[in-house]
């Protein structure tokens, strides 16, 4: 069992894509690094935005981009493709509430330089309430003993935990 885990904006994006791939980041059943597109999505994440600021840390927060927008701060989550925006939306949506409660004001966005996109994300009451319900069961799947059973979409294939899950 997990003891005294923090939920992470990685977390919230498995949460969205797989429960099992939630259950086997929050238990440190990390796929390999080197692997294929892990690298690409590295490599797209260091080739874009080179003028912008990158890879802000604190806390358990791991921003991707930091911009400004006018007067306001734009916090951005850079992604391979659009193929799983709900996760990222809520991945940045959990940043942005976990700033909010330091005392910032900022808006996000998800970007996808291949696809030349801008997906501007809302934070307000109904993100809010989502997000909650969210985080609830992310600690919930986090905490069990063991991992939920695979479920096969038509993500399986290119996920890094695929023969985990499938092997055999």
């Amino acid at each position: 069992m997990v003891s005294d885990f923090k939920i992470t904006g990685n977390l919230v994006n498995a949460y969205m894509v797989c429960h099992r791939k939630l259950w086997l980041y929050a238990h440190q059943l990390n796929p390999d690094p080197e692997m294929d597109l892990l690298a690409l999505g590295r490599l797209i994440n260091e080739e874009s935005y080179k003028r912008e600021k990158k890879e802000i840390e604190f806390d358990n927060l791991k921003i991707d981009l930091v911009t400004k927008d006018s007067d306001q701060v734009v916090i951005c989550e850079v992604k391979k493709s659009s193929k799983e925006l709900e996760a990222a939306k809520m991945q940045l949506l959990f940043y942005m509430d976990r700033l909010r409660h330091k005392g910032l004001k900022l808006s996000g966005e998800v970007r996808i330089p291949k696809e030349r996109k801008k997906i501007a994300v809302e934070w307000n009451e109904e993100a809010k309430r989502k997000l909650d319900e969210i985080l609830q069961d992310v600690e919930a799947i986090c905490k069990a003993e063991t991992p939920p059973p695979p479920v096969r979409r038509g993500l399986c294939k290119h996920c890094a935990f695929f023969e985990f899950c499938f092997a055999g």
